[in-house]
């Protein structure tokens, strides 16, 4: 059930351990809905998606039609509702064994999993013109193309997000896996390609890691303002959990990433966006960071977060903003409902985000 007025708050989900345990139990299922909707009444203003949906992983699919064919739906669904649509990549390394060659010449690359696209072996060449694994790459985004032909029928734009965070070397296709001509060559071939399978509705995002602290490193590996719409940024914000305080400092290297990029952007006259960024928690103690959110006892509540990164934004001339989806009670960037009375602890942070003036939720887009 909708809340019925997004000014209405919900009680902290640690008020009631009793009423949390309960809910965990069908957090999974509960996931696959849209807690931004069943908090304020609406989707985000920008809907994202990823080509592990179309291949199968994240709609828990293993029929490749089917895959398709559900992402596809969503999305028309996510429009027909005000959003715009995202399309990020998670691309297998394609000399995987998950990849299947069928009877019919065609790939299925529904057992392929985000692990795949951290896959370091082979070379670039091997998936370029002429290269072993170049039918694989073909038909991998000849399923990009039918997907976005599928919403260009009815006139739907997509900012497609391909080989994001080059800058990191956590994905095949990063820096330290690349050279900067090797991954602008990547993007331009990617591009011209589905160009020539008649898509002619993809918005191209040129997306690095941040932080963006200077023009000359941004731009290291970009194809070119023929190639890219908007100039864009993954950055997370990520807060030490033994801080007994929460600490504004940490916000800072974010904000000077979006000064940098707001000028840089205006250089190029392309739009600016924060393609991808959410809160998380960082562990001191392993060097390593937490998907996103805590159930309780987040450094951020009670701060406006989400008003913090959208005054910035604004304060920027940056367009849009993106913050990661949720998988389950331990990887989320969205704050959540139990039930009509209980929520997550920022759920009525993030009620005062959508009830704010200066933001945009699907509901108010008026794109089509």
């Amino acid at each position: 059930m909708l809340i019925s007025s997004a000014s209405e708050e919900l009680k902290n989900s640690h008020n009631s351990t009793e009423e949390i345990q309960s809910v965990h139990d069908n957090l999974d299922s509960y996931f696959a809905h849209s807690n931004s909707k069943d908090l304020t009444g609406s989707i985000t203003g920008m809907f994202g998606i990823d080509g592990l949906s179309l291949t199968g992983d994240e709609t828990h699919l293993s029929n490749p039609e089917e895959a398709l064919k559900k992402s596809i739906n969503v999305s028309l669904k996510a429009a027909k509702e005000g959003a715009l649509i995202t399309l990020s990549c998670h691309m297998p390394n394609f000399s995987s064994e998950n990849i299947q060659k069928l009877p019919n010449g065609k790939y299925d690359f529904t057992k392929c999993t985000y692990m795949d696209s951290c896959d370091f072996s082979g070379s670039i060449q091997d998936i370029m013109p002429n290269g072993k694994y170049h039918s694989e790459f073909t038909a991998y985004l000849d399923i990009i193309a039918d997907y976005a032909l599928a919403l260009q029928k009815q006139d739907i734009p997509v900012l497609f997000r391909p080989f994001h965070e080059n800058s990191g070397s956590w994905f095949w296709w990063g820096g330290e896996h690349l050279t900067p001509q090797e991954s602008i060559d990547l993007f331009r071939y990617t591009a011209d390609y589905l160009k020539n399978k008649g898509v002619h509705n993809f918005i191209y995002v040129y997306s690095p890691n941040g932080p963006v602290t200077n023009e000359q490193e941004y731009m290291l590996r970009y194809p070119g303002d023929d190639y890219v719409d908007i100039l864009a940024f993954d950055q997370y914000i990520f807060y030490q959990k033994d801080n007994s305080s929460y600490n504004k400092e940490v916000f800072h290297s974010f904000q000077k990433s979006c000064e940098n990029l707001n000028k840089i952007a205006k250089k190029h006259n392309k739009v600016a966006g924060i393609a991808e960024t959410g809160a998380g928690i960082t562990y001191p103690e392993t060097n390593s960071n937490a998907g996103g959110l805590l159930m309780s006892d987040n450094k951020i509540f009670g701060k406006n977060w989400f008003k913090q990164v959208g005054q910035v934004a604004i304060d920027n001339d940056i367009a849009y903003c993106l913050i990661w989806a949720n998988f389950n009670p331990y990887n989320c960037f969205i704050p959540y409902k139990y039930n009509n009375e209980y929520g997550h602890e920022l759920c009525n942070d993030f009620i005062d985000f959508y009830n704010w003036d200066k933001v945009i939720f699907a509901n108010n887009t008026n794109f089509y």
